[in-house]
């Protein structure tokens, strides 16, 4: 998958795709499949706003249930299967568990009950699964049972613990880039870093947009028969859609190891949730939410504190402190209300789609938001129904059976004891292994694509120059933060500035590579290594 800005302009396609997040990649893919010629782009990289900040989990929509929203729930079930079934290498099975309190909604009975109506509503949740990302049925644990999961984390008045299974994704960043990169082998044409200015219109139509590639400078118009305005929350600022959705601020924790190898769920602020879960040799803890102002998305060390001094009085056993923090995760939610606003904080019921032709817009316009990962998959297929009934394409969605690039697995254990026989020299088997996982069936051209030094580690988790290389050459990594942040996993180490006279950070050594690769000038690769040091201190919040 190769930058290719100029073939945006060479032609006319059937629909253009504006924000390469999960959504419009999702999008992007589903349409490509059924046979229309579409043009994806972003202002930035692929998947690099609202869908790289989540706990990286697909959910099964258990907590449907307290608003007894059945469809959604059947339909999130149905969705982490699928997500499972055609990503089975970045999508895993993942156990969750919850304290159980007393005789009310927070007891083992009520649990119980609920895990009950799961399996009801969620009957032949495993089908066509391989074994090994199979989800088991929940079910409640006594007290003793209860400790043995919990361990230290087990609260005193505790009388047991529910626990339940859904998935995790590996790298939610590198699945949403599989999206993509099934919707480039699908036909589409996917570019990033080229912003849309605005749309342009025929009449009462749009017919495409006027766009700028922000790496060159260069301005040129994309014609399309259909648009599709997936920039997420933010929607609003390039179609008329109202005052768009209320938006508040998700925050995510990357934090050191708080727990084992299960997803534990503490009573925060007001009773809501938190979930600290395993993610690789840290543990992610959220979701905070803040209102959101204007022009301001970070958040800053005051607001973190909060979050921290709340996890600590939820679970005193986690000694949390903020130099535990690796990194601060935020992004932009669209909800029904915010939390500083009167009933406090309300949900979207369904992702926001928007068919503007119908409430007396122009036409040749859909504008999407979406607010769960777990359901961007169904809600394209539900996008591009309407993009093939308007154009008189008769051609049944495919997504939901089409392995995503790297996924195309038959029996996950044998692959990757081929995977590590195979390629055992290029590193040690527990890194084949998490490769494996971040790679599929495409770890073969990563390792044998690149070049004899490219065994050579990065940084000490095992991060290799093939990697590097591999992502600039068939991933369209264009910039260092593309590959740090969301290539792959060398920005959940722990990063410390390097000093005179010592041996280059994993980050330097980065940089080098790509720099070598693109022909990058030594004040070309200063201003990167900049970017990306801005990005990390960003990440960790205003210390």
């Amino acid at each position: 998958m190769q930058r290719q800005a100029e073939q945006l302009a060479e032609r006319e396609f059937d629909v253009l795709v504006v924000g390469a997040g999960v959504f419009g990649a999702c999008i992007a893919h589903d349409a490509s499949l059924r046979g229309l010629s579409v043009a994806l782009v972003d202002r930035g990289d692929f998947g690099g706003g609202a869908s790289a900040n989540s706990l990286r989990i697909v959910h099964g929509g258990l907590r449907y249930l307290q608003q007894f929203n059945l469809r959604r729930m059947r339909c999130s079930i149905r969705e982490r299967a699928t997500w499972l079934r055609i990503a089975p290498h970045l999508v895993r099975p993942l156990r969750f568990v919850v304290p159980t309190h007393g005789l009310g909604a927070r007891s083992r009975s009520v649990f119980g009950a609920a895990f009950a109506i799961d399996g009801l509503v969620g009957m032949g949740r495993n089908r066509g699964l391989d074994p090994l990302r199979c989800i088991p049925r929940g079910r409640v644990l006594n007290r003793d049972e209860a400790c043995a999961v919990l361990g230290e984390l087990m609260p005193e008045n505790a009388t047991g613990a529910a626990l339940w299974h859904d998935a995790q994704m590996i790298h939610s960043e590198r699945l949403t880039l599989a999206v993509v990169q099934s919707a480039h082998a699908a036909g589409a044409v996917a570019v990033n870093y080229v912003e849309v200015q605005r749309l342009l219109s025929e009449g009462s139509r749009v017919v495409g947009a006027k766009a700028r590639d922000v790496l060159t400078g260069a301005e040129f118009s994309i014609r399309s028969s259909l648009t599709v305005n997936a920039a997420g929350p933010h929607i609003a600022r390039l179609s008329a859609v109202g005052d768009g959705p209320k938006l508040v601020r998700g925050v995510n924790l990357l934090t050191r190891r708080l727990a084992g190898d299960v997803a534990v769920g503490l009573r925060g602020r007001g009773g809501r949730m938190v979930f600290i879960t395993p993610y690789g040799s840290h543990s992610l803890v959220g979701t905070d939410y803040l209102p959101y102002v204007e022009g301001r998305v970070g958040v800053d060390a005051g607001e973190v504190e909060r979050f921290i001094a709340e996890i600590r009085e939820s679970c005193p056993a986690i000694q949390l402190e903020l130099d535990d923090v690796c990194a601060v995760q935020v992004g932009c939610i669209p909800v029904a209300n915010g939390p500083d606003e009167p009933g406090g904080l309300r949900f979207l019921e369904d992702d926001i789609v928007v068919y503007h032709e119908r409430d007396r817009g122009p036409g040749g316009l859909i504008s999407v938001a979406g607010t769960k990962y777990t359901t961007a998959r169904a809600t394209a297929e539900r996008v591009v129904d309407e993009l093939c009934r308007t154009m008189g394409v008769r051609c049944p969605c495919a997504t939901e059976k089409t392995p995503l690039w790297g996924g195309d697995i038959e029996g996950l254990e044998e692959a990757e004891s081929s995977a590590v026989g195979r390629w055992g020299s290029l590193a040690n088997p527990e890194r084949i292994h998490n490769m494996f996982a971040l790679y599929g069936t495409q770890l073969g051209e990563v390792s044998g694509a690149t070049c004899e030094r490219s065994a050579e580690v990065v940084d000490a988790s095992g991060v290799l120059k093939a990697q590097v290389l591999y992502a600039v050459r068939c991933e369209m990594a264009v910039k260092l933060v593309d590959v740090v942040f969301r290539r792959t996993d060398l920005a959940s180490q722990v990063i410390t500035p390097t000093r005179e006279g010592e041996n280059p950070s994993p980050i330097e050594i980065a940089g080098a590579t790509m720099a070598a690769a693109l022909g990058w000038s030594d004040s070309r690769l200063k201003k990167e290594l900049e970017e990306v040091g801005a990005v990390l201190d960003w990440r960790r919040g205003d210390r």
